[in-house]
């Protein structure tokens, strides 16, 4: 009976190596290339996510936005500019990571500037306070033309 325990934990362990081997190496997605799952405004991808965390998780987390919007501001280091969007909510934001090429073709942003970026969503941060603020995070973006 031990035999067989220690053969079928052996081939759990196995397998779940062979899992994280393939996440691992997994490619990313080329953002810029790929469809848009999702066209939104960045208010409205705030306010989704304040409004019903759950749903707006399943419905944006892992998947292609393009978001357009005003830019709060713009700032770039690590050769990566880092666009945070204002939302209709004073604390609430929506922050975009561009990857290095995407930072090199941007060039200088202005706060005010309305921008449309596509990126991936990794998901929301709300306010610790739980003054109905936050951040909704979107990385590995790319500015649209």
């Amino acid at each position: 009976m031990k035999k067989y325990l220690l053969i079928a934990l052996g081939a759990g362990l196995l397998g779940a190596g062979i899992y994280a081997y393939y996440l691992y190496n997994k490619p990313n997605r080329d953002v810029a290339a790929a469809a848009p799952d999702v066209t939104v405004t960045a208010s409205e991808l705030f306010d989704a996510f304040v409004q019903d965390t759950a749903t707006a998780n399943h419905r944006f987390n892992d998947k292609v936005l393009q978001i357009t919007g005003e830019v709060l501001s713009a700032d770039t280091s690590d050769r990566r500019m880092n666009i945070v969007f204002k939302t209709n909510v004073e604390d609430g934001t929506v922050s975009c990571q561009l990857n290095p090429e995407a930072t090199a073709e941007a060039g200088h942003i202005e706060a005010g500037a309305k921008v449309t970026v596509k990126g991936e969503c990794d998901g929301f941060m709300p306010d610790m306070l739980g003054m109905g603020g936050g951040e909704v995070s979107i990385t590995r973006a790319v500015l649209v033309k």
